[in-house]
């Protein structure tokens, strides 16, 4: 049985998947059948099953990826760009003159 690693799918694939297990496993199939012929687990389809329409949005449609959440505040950030925005770094001790 061949597996198909979902992590290594773009997102519009992974969108088209879930729909369209949804839609055969609703038209009578079973969950097994449909799962092993897209070559995914059936653990994915019951995950994607649980999860719960937010703000009107559709479980089943891709979303953007929230991504590493922040370390520095919003300050902080402001802090280095007045330190770096329109300085050379020589200003401040470096040897080189570029901030890359």
């Amino acid at each position: 049985m061949n597996k198909t690693d979902g992590r290594h799918l773009i997102k519009d694939v992974k969108e088209y998947l879930r729909k369209e297990a949804h839609k055969r496993v609703c038209s009578g199939e079973s969950v097994t059948n449909v799962m092993r012929e897209l070559g995914l687990s059936r653990a994915a389809y019951y995950k994607q099953k649980q999860r719960k329409s937010e703000n009107g949005v559709n479980p089943l449609d891709s979303r953007k990826g929230t991504g590493r959440p922040p370390e520095l505040s919003e300050k902080q950030l402001n802090q280095i760009r007045t330190w770096i925005n329109g300085k050379d770094p020589r200003q401040y001790g470096f040897d080189f003159g570029l901030w890359t």
